[in-house]
């Protein structure tokens, strides 16, 4: 669905949830359904790097509690707090300012 000018107007230049979702959908199938695998109720036990620069995150089904190692050239750290970066390490849940913290040796990205 697309957001015309009025309703554009009504939310104040907002996507609506509902068209976020269909975006998110809608780019999915047109450039990720062959690249990326989902995994849901999944708990990431661990991520290191290798020597050639690839990541291995080993992950528990939470279902089954079988457990499985994957290999990938980047990661998507995704911490799920909304507008300000969260380090995720701290414990203690507190913000940080973006461009001081490094995670892995990498300047954190924010968007």
């Amino acid at each position: 669905m697309t957001m015309t000018p009025s309703q554009a107007a009504a939310w104040k230049g907002h996507l609506t949830g509902a068209d976020l979702c269909n975006y998110l959908e809608e780019y999915y199938n047109v450039f990720l359904r062959t690249k990326v695998k989902f995994s849901f109720n999944t708990e990431v036990l661990e991520i290191s790097r290798q020597q050639d620069g690839k990541w291995l995150v080993r992950t528990e089904d939470k279902q089954d509690h079988k457990t499985n190692t994957l290999q990938f050239c980047r990661i998507i750290v995704a911490t799920g707090v909304s507008h300000l970066a969260y380090d995720g390490l701290s414990g203690n849940g507190i913000l940080c300012k973006l461009g001081k913290l490094t995670l892995f040796g990498y300047k954190l990205i924010h968007s």
